[in-house]
């Protein structure tokens, strides 16, 4: 599956780099190795959004997941909305293949 992340305000660490691979990862498993997949994080003043985009054959994918920032505590609350962001996108994943089984076994 092919990435890119993009930070808005801030920086892509290393670790925010390897949780988006590994949670793309098990999506590469569901819908298949020929997708690609925009990861955006934009921190602001108070606030960090996470928005996850994924383009396979079959289905286009997308989720925005949001987290009010604490004293300094930026990279911490990017974590947790990229988990969450990623959560949504592989639960739209397994809705949208369950969807395509079901019509192919029961046209």
């Amino acid at each position: 599956m092919d990435l890119e992340i993009t930070g808005r305000g801030t920086q892509v660490s290393a670790a925010l780099r390897k949780q988006a691979e590994h949670g793309l990862e098990r999506l590469e498993r569901i819908l298949g190795p020929k997708s690609s997949a925009k990861v955006v994080l934009t921190c602001e003043k108070n606030h960090c959004v996470v928005e996850v985009a994924i383009f396979s054959a079959l289905h286009d994918l997308s989720a925005k997941c949001e987290a009010k920032v604490a004293m300094h505590n930026e990279a911490q609350e990017l974590e947790q909305a990229l988990a969450a962001a990623l959560n949504k996108v592989e639960s739209q994943a397994l809705k949208n293949k369950k969807k395509v089984i079901t019509t192919r076994h029961h046209p």
